[in-house]
């Protein structure tokens, strides 16, 4: 192989790395314009793990507290936190403005809130993305989609509502609310046996959600380790030229 080809594939091999590194910064680019869930689908009659990724968007400011709201309408009656090192999570749960009759059961109390609130020096630091995780007990079932509005406060006073319901055109909102689908029949949710289901049990249909939650970006990671991998064997391939150089039989 000759010097000229060699440093030719090298070239082709690091626009290709480029390529895929863009491909990766613009995936993380726009997952970090608003709050988003994780999986983005659930199963209405089983427990659910869910994710809220929440990232900085101040330049000099650090996220205190978080805040999640959930819907009288369409009440959840069971949450719980998991722990997260330097916060203080508080769920609340009261009485509903009215009951709600759903299947078999009527709700007269549900989970109205869960706040996350940071201890003193610490907080998500401008450039820093915090995951705050629920679990839920079943979730209703007379929706197909699932409004959880989302508040963030800042170490300057600054308070950022996430709480647009998603558009009939679907079109994103300017503060686009955090929002997860639902699957699974409709028959088994609070009137069914979704409260018999152990909760610190994985379910597959929730791993199976967190998994088509997260493929757009490994999708974009794959890319570059492929790409990373091909400049590899070029430079490797390059270097055996140069030790090794064909002669050339044109004269």
């Amino acid at each position: 192989m000759s010097s000229i080809h060699g440093r030719s594939v090298l070239v082709r091999a690091g626009a290709v790395v480029a390529a895929a590194a863009a491909l990766v910064l613009s995936t993380g680019g726009a997952a970090s314009a608003h709050i988003t869930t994780d999986p983005t689908v659930v199963t209405r009659a089983e427990y659910n793990q869910i994710s809220f990724r929440a990232p900085n968007e101040s330049a000099t400011a650090s996220t205190v507290k978080f805040e999640l709201t959930f819907p009288t309408a369409t009440p959840i009656t069971s949450v719980r936190t998991a722990p997260l090192p330097g916060w203080k999570a508080v769920v609340t749960k009261g009485k509903l403005p009215k009951p709600v009759t759903i299947e078999n059961a009527t709700i007269t109390q549900a989970v109205l809130s869960v706040v996350w609130t940071a201890e003193p020096g610490v907080g998500i630091a401008p450039g820093q993305f915090g995951l705050f995780q629920i679990l839920t007990g079943a979730l209703p079932v007379s929706v197909d989609t699932l409004v959880i509005p989302a508040t963030e406060t800042y170490s300057d006073g600054k308070v950022v509502t996430w709480d647009q319901p998603p558009t009939a055109n679907g079109e994103e909102p300017e503060q686009p609310a955090p929002v997860v689908k639902l699957t699974g029949s409709a028959d088994e949710g609070y009137g069914g046996g979704g409260h018999a289901a152990d909760p610190s049990a994985s379910t597959p249909a929730a791993s199976a959600a967190g998994s088509a939650g997260g493929a757009a970006l490994w999708v974009a990671v794959a890319a570059l380790v492929v790409a990373v991998a091909g400049a590899v064997l070029a430079g490797l391939t390059f270097r055996r030229g140069r030790e090794h150089p064909t002669t050339d039989q044109s004269s």
